[in-house]
């Protein structure tokens, strides 16, 4: 009869199964795609989210409350001024403006010279109504540039358009 025990020395060595070694970079990548997956998710509960509170925010109802009334606003109706009354004037010439019982008159320019770049243009009119009269004074240039060229006097919106020693070109709206 044979025996069954074994004998130590021949059984077959056991052997473990094989592991891969240990890499730290490995885990780290685990973690990024964790944090990626969970940073996309939250974006698209954003997105969605907002999409859904907007898209439902036209059935809402504003809420009253009783006893307080909320102002009306009532449009004004604007009445659409005349069209512009375009006049050329000569220097020292009182013109009639039409429509109106206002005179106009082209004083004069004091024009500097074309080379000087900070220098202020000026140009002077004068407009008389029931013998009030009234004195326009327009300017232009300057370090900043800046020109007055629209007076409102006696119910007239009057624009300086151009002008010479000798000659203006106005435009004149009634506001009346």
């Amino acid at each position: 009869m044979e025996n069954n025990v074994s004998d130590p020395q021949q059984q077959p060595p056991t052997v473990a199964p094989q592991q891969a070694p240990f890499n730290p970079t490995q885990q780290g990548n685990s973690k990024k795609i964790i944090f990626a997956a969970i940073a996309t998710l939250i974006i698209l509960i954003i997105i969605f989210g907002s999409f859904f509170v907007f898209n439902n925010n036209s059935n809402v109802i504003p809420t009253v409350t009783p006893g307080v009334k909320a102002p009306i606003i009532t449009p004004i109706p604007t009445i659409q001024s005349e069209a512009p009354i375009k006049m050329n004037l000569t220097k020292g010439k009182i013109v009639t403006i039409p429509t109106t019982n206002v005179t106009i008159e082209y004083i004069g320019a004091v024009l500097p010279n074309p080379k000087c770049f900070d220098c202020i243009t000026t140009t002077d009119l004068a407009l008389v109504k029931d013998d009030i009269r009234k004195i326009l004074s327009y300017s232009c240039g300057g370090i900043a540039g800046k020109c007055t060229d629209k007076i409102v006097e006696h119910g007239l919106e009057v624009f300086l358009e151009n002008s010479t020693d000798s000659t203006a070109q106005v435009s004149i709206i009634t506001k009346q």
